[in-house]
């Protein structure tokens, strides 16, 4: 998994397989943003994810990280991409 900075949009990103994210879409998502947006530094953390159509928002939430996933974070940016790919059962390329 690589990541790539978006200067653009002050965030990083990995390519993931393109995915509709609705059934009438003529867009295919294939881009994963992932924030921190809270992390107490103990327990919990929570991470915005976004999908993309290039430079496209299609979809947007948040997804906690919690109990062994949390604990073994080491603070890198690799493992909220990991968390959140395979928490929605994506495919990074």
């Amino acid at each position: 998994m690589t990541i790539i900075n978006d200067s653009s949009l002050s965030k990083n990103y990995i390519a993931i397989q393109p995915l509709k994210i609705n059934f009438n879409d003529v867009l295919f998502a294939n881009r994963l943003y992932v924030v921190s947006v809270s992390d107490n530094l103990l327990d919990t953390a929570l991470f915005q994810y976004q999908l993309y159509s290039d430079s496209t928002e299609l979809y947007s939430n948040i997804i906690p990280m919690s109990g062994d996933a949390y604990s073994s974070w080491n603070g890198d940016n690799v493992t909220p991409f990991n968390y959140v790919v395979n928490a929605l059962g994506l495919t990074a390329i």
